[in-house]
């Protein structure tokens, strides 16, 4: 199929904000995949457990950071990239409190860690501080995911792609808050990395096009 004279030319650029989100992704899902895998194997060597080990800690700690700078990115915008929900202050805010907010929600969790275990010792109101961290973050990415399909700026597939990352977000969530598996942090990966590829060139200036006489002039 050829282009028309006056069509946009279809631009190379990829949104840096996604770029920042696949790495978060993809990362989290080797570290998870890596230490589910491992710990699936009677025999698994054990030199290896550090290595995964490192991973998961690593993963812990970096992945809501890139998330951040991904998610502000993607709500501020940059040179040749509009940002996807619009121009207003409360769209831009939204986007940055939902990587922040999912960042305390993921730190807290050491908070259970700090705790000195004896007889006595309630992990309840730890629990529930994460729990409501984590609900608060799912609340303002729904608000997020209304003000970028309002917006526009964001078509096909990528409309929907945070609405599919909330879902598997969620559902990560609840198993690994149920059943405490090995794999359950799996979805929530994936769903980093869909978002990201959704994004993948959401918002990135089009090439204008060029006038047919120009092009004449050209060859």
């Amino acid at each position: 199929m050829t282009d028309r004279p006056g069509d946009p030319k279809p631009s190379r650029r990829r949104n840096p904000g996604a770029v920042f989100l696949v790495v978060a992704g993809g990362f989290a899902l080797l570290a998870t995949l890596a230490n589910a895998i491992l710990r699936s194997i009677p025999d698994a060597p054990t030199n290896l457990f550090g290595t995964v080990f490192g991973l998961l800690l690593a993963s812990f700690f970096l992945v809501p950071l890139v998330i951040v700078v991904g998610f502000t990115y993607l709500g501020v915008g940059g040179r040749g990239v509009y940002p996807l929900g619009g121009y207003s202050v409360r769209a831009r805010m939204l986007f940055f409190l939902t990587g922040v907010v999912a960042l305390a929600a993921q730190y807290s969790l050491i908070g259970p860690a700090l705790v000195p275990v004896g007889p006595d010792t309630s992990l309840m109101q730890a629990e529930a501080t994460t729990i409501a961290l984590e609900s608060v973050a799912i609340a303002l990415a729904i608000l997020t995911s209304i003000v970028v399909i309002r917006a526009g700026v964001a078509r096909g597939f990528a409309r929907w792609a945070l609405p599919v990352a909330i879902v598997l977000t969620a559902t990560a969530l609840i198993v690994s808050n149920a059943f405490s598996s090995n794999w359950g942090d799996i979805p929530h990966g994936v769903g980093i990395v869909i978002l990201g590829l959704g994004y993948w060139r959401a918002g990135v200036h089009v090439a204008a096009p060029v006038p047919e006489a120009v092009e004449s002039l050209a060859e």
